[in-house]
């Protein structure tokens, strides 16, 4: 084999390992943020606080947007209000993540939630929602950044 046709199947292999670790470091980071996302839903279908926490920003910032509540912006709020539900047994809360797209440092999902209360004021109760959630890469680390909730079917209260 001559040298110059030697030093041609050295670049293409090269190329080609090359392109394989650029492709294999954006699905890597799209396995990361979509990851982060189901140990976040996880943690609140089993009532995990410690699971919880560590999907969020140590920035102490998250926006947390629910119907007919002012709007929250510190983890620490976010984490007190968690705290007060998951004392509570009677509820589940079963997540279906929908559409999730990662751009850059961000990502991007809408999950569909269906909340059930085994009783609410003597009636059984459920609440049909679409969650929004954008996480953010921080030093290499995806966190929940926001948590965007609109109900769309839910029993009366």
């Amino acid at each position: 084999m001559k040298l110059s046709s030697i030093f041609k199947l050295i670049i293409v292999f090269i190329t080609l390992v090359s392109c394989s670790k650029e492709n294999s470091t954006r699905e890597t980071s799209l396995y990361s943020a979509k990851s982060v996302l189901n140990q976040h839903l996880n943690a609140i279908s089993n009532r995990d606080l410690r699971s919880l926490k560590a999907t969020l920003s140590p920035s102490d910032s998250i926006e947390l947007i629910l119907p007919g509540s002012p709007i929250s912006y510190k983890v620490a709020d976010f984490i007190k209000m968690h705290e007060g539900w998951f004392s509570e047994s009677h509820w589940t809360f079963s997540p279906e993540i929908i559409s999730f797209k990662q751009v850059g440092a961000f990502a991007f999902a809408t999950v569909l939630i269906d909340y059930n209360e085994e009783e609410r004021n003597g009636k059984p109760y459920y609440n049909r929602m679409h969650v929004s959630y954008v996480l953010e890469r921080n030093s290499g680390d995806w966190f929940v950044i926001k948590d965007h909730a609109c109900s769309f079917e839910k029993s009366s209260e």
